[in-house]
């Protein structure tokens, strides 16, 4: 197994448990595999029997159209992500959709595995008969590049250390990763590899046709404002005015364009990894396109200028996700599965307890890890731990209730209630999708992955007629 980026999370006991190399394992087949028929409908684009969609979150499309019934749970995959938005607009007879992108995949997730060692590879699963996949759609990087140290340090605190320079900290050391020329060959390789096994399962001498569609990622904030140098995402306060202020860090200017740097940086690398393979075969046409859709989220982002606040719920505009938000597409409709509503008696016991005691701080990540490396489930793992070790600690008031909506199974997601049938633990498979979306594109950012995808086909000459 390659060598993955360390880890950069500061939790002393839990070191080995935040290592990258640490494998994701996806459910059985059955669950991890979704596979549409879509028939009798019309489409102005040509016949394609047959295409398969790989990778993470981004295109598995977690929290996007919570009020249809996902194809893959364990996988957070959602009918508003890009993918299904493709093989509901390519609509010929017969067109077979293999959709194995799942929530929290890494590289190491989509690498076909090597015997006797279990397949939990991606490419392993997806099948070429009887009919043999016209193209792939691939999202991958994200977390291998641990998306989530960043926004845990810089945007949400779900865990400490709570210090001025936990943010400025954390950046530097990404950076100084994804930067390295040793840890960004590696990188480089496992996508290399992910890209070159894709073409040869089809296989692509038999096949010249095929060709692969590698999304990037999109910046989270605009970054020429300071409207936005006060505002904290945070998702705690404190009793203690020293603790208060650490934990909830500021959206400044230069921490926003970190950020971006930081996204672009991953773009730039996906991109370049895509040249070297094309480069290696001699058709006219290239057989991997990079489809960067950043520029579509302009005034689509956080902290755009004229926005009266920030966190926003209520702005349609934004195509990001927020913790406990609703989804909303272009036409402006909104999607939520909230079903929970508490009664006067039920806020105030919330208030009062924030919840997170009802998970067990010594167990949950080794859950969280078990069922997958979902970040949304290490997040409220790690605000369980934070009020642990602070009960001073307090939810936001900009997140209070809004993360106890019922999203599966009816119940309360943020505070799960003790019931004979329940213990500890237990309400953490209730929690991710609520956690895991936020800063995933909403059902609006996914039209807009689509049709850039559409663009970016029909200006390379594929699928023609």
């Amino acid at each position: 197994m390659l060598t993955t980026i360390p880890p950069i999370f500061l939790l002393p006991a839990l070191t080995s448990a935040l290592a990258l190399s640490e494998p994701f394992k996806p459910p059985d087949t059955n669950n991890h595999q979704h596979i549409l028929s879509l028939n009798n409908q019309k489409s102005p684009l040509p016949h394609i029997p047959s295409f398969i969609s790989l990778g993470d979150s981004y295109s598995a499309g977690i929290g996007t159209r919570p009020d249809l019934t996902s194809p893959s749970p364990p996988c957070r995959q959602g009918l508003g992500a890009y993918p299904y938005l493709l093989a509901t607009s390519l609509l010929p007879s017969h067109t077979s959709h293999q959709w194995l992108s799942c929530t929290g995949a890494t590289t190491l997730d989509l690498l076909s595995s090597l015997p006797p060692s279990p397949s939990t590879s991606q490419i392993d699963a997806f099948n070429t008969t009887p009919l043999v996949p016209t193209l792939a759609t691939l999202s991958i990087a994200g977390n291998d590049l641990d998306f989530f140290s960043l926004l845990n340090a810089c945007i949400f605190r779900f865990y400490g250390p709570f210090t001025p320079s936990t943010c400025n900290d954390t950046l530097q050391k990404v950076s100084d990763t994804l930067l390295s020329p040793k840890e960004n060959a590696k990188l480089k390789l496992r996508i290399k590899l992910i890209l070159l096994e894709i073409l040869d399962k089809i296989p692509w001498e038999h096949h010249p046709t095929f060709f692969i569609t590698v999304t990037g990622y999109a910046r989270f904030f605009n970054e020429n404002t300071t409207d936005c140098d006060d505002v904290s995402f945070g998702v705690w306060t404190s009793t203690s005015p020293s603790s208060s202020q650490a934990a909830a860090a500021k959206l400044t200017q230069d921490t926003r364009r970190k950020m971006n740097d930081f996204v672009l940086q991953a773009n730039e690398l996906i991109s370049a990894v895509i040249d070297e393979v094309n480069a290696s075969f001699s058709s006219a046409q290239p057989k991997v396109i990079f489809v960067d859709y950043d520029s579509l989220f302009d005034q689509h982002r956080f902290c755009e200028p004229g926005v009266a606040k920030e966190p926003d719920y209520e702005r349609k505009e934004t195509w990001f996700f927020l913790p406990g938000g609703g989804d909303v597409d272009q036409a402006g409709r909104t999607y939520s599965s909230s079903l929970y509503q508490p009664t006067k008696q039920q806020q105030e016991d919330d208030d009062d307890e924030e919840g997170v005691g009802y998970l067990d701080p010594d167990r949950c990540w080794e859950d969280a890890l078990e069922r997958g490396g979902d970040w949304g489930e290490k997040a409220v793992c790690l605000m369980a731990k934070a009020k642990r070790e602070d009960p001073g600690l307090r939810l936001a008031e900009h997140y209070r209730h809004r993360c106890r909506g019922g999203q599966e199974r009816g119940k309360a997601v943020w505070k799960g209630r003790m019931t004979n049938t329940n213990k500890p633990g237990d309400s953490m498979w209730l929690t991710p999708t609520y956690y895991g979306k936020t800063f995933h594109p909403r059902s609006a950012g996914h039209e807009a992955i689509r049709d850039k995808i559409l663009q970016v086909w029909e200006e390379h000459g594929y699928l023609k007629t």
